[in-house]
């Protein structure tokens, strides 16, 4: 009997069915649990978390820092688990996990690992590029997401490098084959996000540039529109471009530099997504010429520096 099985005890008649008819202090059964000052870890030491909502997990201590997008200070241990792949095979495994203020820890062992180190970030790229190399492009995000799971994402420094990898890792794993092979075998789940205006842009593109020149085209577009609240009367106009940061819009980029297919080409922007911005932001009669003007407030632009000689769509 472990003392972890007694302290999870909480009635006396539950702990007399393992005592029998001895005479237990009552006054063991009710100590408080001691919790141990933040202060006091040192990375390798061997904790039990409770969180705020009462649920527990051990690990190895590894440090403190700054999380995405919070302000407190976080704690980050790591933990072991085990995931099933196929219908057989188990996968053993570290996950990080997390804890902060509001939370509670105690040490259960000092210094149980000694010269606790953090994964090296120099070998995170080539084993995230082996990890990927494993699996169909349809599966790669989600191997890359569990493969995060291995470090701790959340801390600012560590997620901004997770990010980066991925960008590099996932265009040098992935073949312009594999892209068209996805795209034109998976069933399109959103349609397309541009307006119709813009075709006759992409349809220029495909047309007259240059392909390795194309992405500097589709990221530098972008169209314009304007609504009136019907409560304020008040003109709201808003900016959409081409997503430039989505997770495959590296190995999107990869086909479109290389297509001379046009239903290849067309059906690449019915997956790209689009990001929104607010006009002033944007700004664009500073950095962009109008392409196409729709009508008032709605129209088609491209940064100047690309947009001589493309000024009838």
């Amino acid at each position: 009997m472990t003392m972890n099985t007694y302290q999870s005890l909480d009635a006396l008649d539950q702990l007399g069915f393992f005592t029998e008819d001895l005479q237990v202090n009552t006054a063991y059964t009710n100590q408080p649990l001691i919790y141990d000052n933040f202060n006091n870890l040192t990375p390798g030491d061997y904790i039990k978390v409770t969180l705020g909502n009462g649920y527990t997990s051990e690990g190895i201590y590894a440090f403190n820092g700054d999380r995405v997008c919070v302000k407190e200070t976080t704690y980050f241990f790591e933990k072991k688990i085990s995931y099933p792949r196929g219908r057989k095979q188990v996968i053993q495994g570290i996950e990080f996990a997390e804890f902060s203020e509001g939370d509670k820890v105690q040490i259960l062992t000092r210094n149980y690992v000694p010269n606790y180190q953090l994964p090296q970030k120099s070998e995170v790229y080539p084993k995230l590029v082996e990890e990927l190399k494993k699996v169909p492009l349809n599966e790669r995000i989600k191997t890359y997401r569990r493969f995060c799971d291995s470090y701790p994402q959340y801390e600012v420094t560590w997620s901004r490098l997770l990010h980066d990898v991925w960008g590099y890792a996932i265009v040098e794993v992935t073949t312009p084959q594999e892209v068209e092979e996805m795209i034109m075998t998976e069933k399109n789940e959103h349609g397309r996000y541009y307006e119709s205006f813009v075709k006759p842009f992409l349809n220029y593109v495909f047309e007259n540039v240059e392909p390795s020149l194309r992405i500097q085209y589709i990221a530098s577009c972008a169209w314009s529109r304007s609504w009136q609240h019907p409560m304020t009367k008040r003109t709201t106009t808003s900016v959409t471009t081409f997503s430039t940061t989505g997770m495959l819009d590296g190995v999107y980029a990869k086909l479109l530099a290389v297509t001379d297919n046009k239903k290849v080409f067309n059906k690449l922007f019915d997956v790209w997504g689009i990001n929104f911005h607010n006009v002033d932001d944007f700004n664009l009669e500073k950095n962009c010429n109008l392409l196409k003007l729709v009508k008032e407030g709605e129209g088609l632009w491209l940064n100047k520096s690309l947009s001589i000689g493309v000024d009838t769509l």
